[in-house]
């Protein structure tokens, strides 16, 4: 459970994909129970202080600086936002440009994400690490 509340110390490889694979099914889980409206991203924010953990401790154990997470979840956050922001307010042009652009900038954020996620996954470690599971 740690691995998921806190972001002091360092993770290996086969812990952070066990992380990721583990926040992945639960924010998918939650979108399944929620109807798409203006709460749909509401699952998603409340994973995403145990995702900067994962890659915060991931990052760490490569000795990369944190700051390269802040780009992709900060887009995907503001994309989410202006999709939100839609969803709430009454229909108009600029609304419809503020949802194209919100689209646009969450896209680019969960490729940029994905990407992150696999040279994050696939790089070695700098120090050598205790192994730890999912459940410590």
């Amino acid at each position: 459970m740690r691995l998921f509340v806190s972001s002091s110390g360092t993770i290996g490889l086969r812990t952070f994909w066990h992380g990721c694979i583990v926040v992945a099914f639960v924010d998918l889980t939650l979108l399944s129970m929620c109807a798409i409206s203006a709460w749909f991203a509401l699952p998603l924010l409340l994973t995403a202080y145990s995702v900067v953990c994962i890659y915060r401790k991931r990052l760490r154990d490569m000795g990369r600086p944190v700051v390269l997470l802040a780009i992709p979840l900060g887009m995907v956050t503001i994309g989410l936002g202006l999709l939100a922001a839609y969803n709430m307010t009454p229909q108009n042009q600029l609304l419809g440009l503020a949802t194209f652009v919100g689209v646009v900038i969450a896209v680019v954020g969960v490729v940029s994400l994905v990407v992150l996620t696999a040279w994050i996954g696939l790089a070695p470690s700098r120090r050598q690490v205790e192994p730890a599971t999912v459940f410590d």
